[in-house]
């Protein structure tokens, strides 16, 4: 069953890098319809590495280390990929602690005011004069 996702919750910013990362591209996310309305449909498709710099938004998956991140003009999911002297260390670990060791060492949790979207800032400047 493919996976469809609606327009306003294909990238929902959670999170933020805060230390480079390398990543590899699982897939994309490409839009149904024609309007940016329209619900968007997971494409499955390996390839090409991505490096992630810090203070670039992304949206943290449920599993694993994967993240959804706007590239080349569309939203992609990518993996985690940690260089061989990391992944050693992390062998050892659940897959949960392996996640949260992730997360505690390249992300930072976004809160609600660093996410608001152009309307929210258009509308705080005006409250805020």
């Amino acid at each position: 069953m493919p996976l469809i996702v609606p327009s306003r919750d294909v990238l929902d910013a959670t999170h933020e890098i805060v230390k480079p990362l390398k990543s590899s591209k699982i897939g994309y996310f490409r839009r149904i319809g024609p309007n940016a309305w329209d619900d968007y449909l997971y494409v499955e498709e390996a390839g090409g590495e991505l490096e992630l710099l810090p203070g670039v938004p992304v949206q943290l998956e449920s599993r694993g280390a994967e993240l959804r991140v706007r590239s080349e003009g569309r939203v992609a999911r990518v993996r985690w990929e940690a260089d061989a002297e990391l992944a050693a260390s992390f062998d050892e670990l659940t897959p949960k602690d392996r996640r949260a060791r992730f997360v505690s060492t390249y992300l930072r949790e976004l809160g609600a005011e660093s996410v608001l979207g152009a309307g929210g800032v258009i509308a705080r400047t005006l409250t805020e004069r």
